[in-house]
């Protein structure tokens, strides 16, 4: 394969919303998402992408939510079925975690299907420890 050159973003277009939309609707945990509910996500949280400096690809994609010195929560780290396999996703979490916005952060967090725990601990990642919880809530008041 030959080189790719690539750059990173901090916003995304709406050609390259359209993009990330498209690799969303690949996946089973993201295959629901919508035009404008991305939209509203991505005003709302900060974001990292990669792209493909020839032709202009949504690379890579992540999401982070953050009060920027105790808490950063990372989300939806995803990359496009064909550059799989070329190491963009450690790059993207990588940025992430020396990103000058997130390296004086007390925890960075993320969750992740069992699959990817293996990916996850790679770069330094660990399996939170049994007595804390992943809590959901229903919509259910009892």
């Amino acid at each position: 394969m030959e080189s790719i050159n690539y750059e990173f973003i901090y916003s995304l277009s709406e050609e390259q919303v359209m993009s990330l939309l498209q690799i969303y609707e690949m996946e089973s945990w993201s295959k629901n998402r919508t035009r404008d509910g991305i939209i509203k996500m991505l005003e709302k949280s900060w974001i990292i992408a990669i792209i493909d400096s020839n032709k202009g690809k949504l690379i890579a994609f992540s999401r982070v939510l953050s009060d920027f010195i105790y808490r950063a929560f990372i989300y939806d780290v995803i990359v496009a079925k064909e550059y799989r396999g070329l190491k963009f996703g450690k790059l993207i979490v990588d940025s992430i975690l020396n990103h000058k916005d997130f390296i004086n952060v007390e925890r960075i967090e993320l969750y992740c299907i069992d699959g990817n725990v293996e990916f996850y601990k790679k770069l330094g990642f660990e399996k939170v420890p049994n007595g804390t919880n992943l809590m959901r809530y229903s919509g259910n008041i009892i």
